[in-house]
């Protein structure tokens, strides 16, 4: 699916890619505030943005709220 959808040729590149994907993962399976804020913070430097943006507004976790009740 990774190869897929970011039409990767290089199938040991997917490969890294999920597993490192897996250790940006909280315990609850849903990603790490402080990966969030971070790549928030990438992406507005990036963009010359200096809005405070939560992460909230970015990530929609409500999946993995609901699959955990």
């Amino acid at each position: 699916m990774i190869a897929k959808e970011l039409e990767l040729n290089d199938s040991s590149l997917a490969a890294q890619m999920f597993d490192w994907h897996g250790t940006q993962l909280a315990e609850n399976g849903s990603a790490d505030q402080a990966w969030m804020k971070g790549a928030i913070e990438f992406t507005k430097k990036s963009l010359g943005v200096s809005k405070e943006i939560p992460a909230e507004h970015v990530f929609d976790l409500t999946f993995i709220e609901k699959a955990l009740r």
